[in-house]
């Protein structure tokens, strides 16, 4: 497990403990997902990883074949990192699938 992944599992740890638990599992599963994606664009640190690690996720193959409502589901979740980590402002949001440039 890289040191990435621990910190998301450690940040997110007490976010899975409260709330809808079938839907917090979800979120933190999403979670761990982007940081295999950050971690494979070289991020090795929670610190190291901001907006442009968010666009890219959503500009890769994998998100664009997602329908609207799943993008915005992990977005849910990213933006759930983004308060658990402390960072500021909240991810940016995915665009539409059919509104690609």
């Amino acid at each position: 497990m890289s040191r990435l992944a621990r910190q998301i599992e450690e940040v997110s740890r007490g976010y899975g403990r409260k709330g809808g638990k079938e839907n917090r599992a979800s979120h933190r599963k999403r979670m761990a997902e982007f940081g295999v994606f950050c971690a494979s664009l070289g991020a090795s640190d929670l610190g190291q990883v901001g907006a442009r690690h968010v666009i890219r996720y959503w500009n890769s193959p994998i998100m664009q074949s997602y329908c609207d409502r799943t993008r915005m589901n992990h977005y849910y979740a990213l933006a759930a990192l983004w308060r658990c980590a402390g960072k500021p402002k909240k991810p940016p949001r995915p665009r539409p699938v059919g509104l690609t440039e």
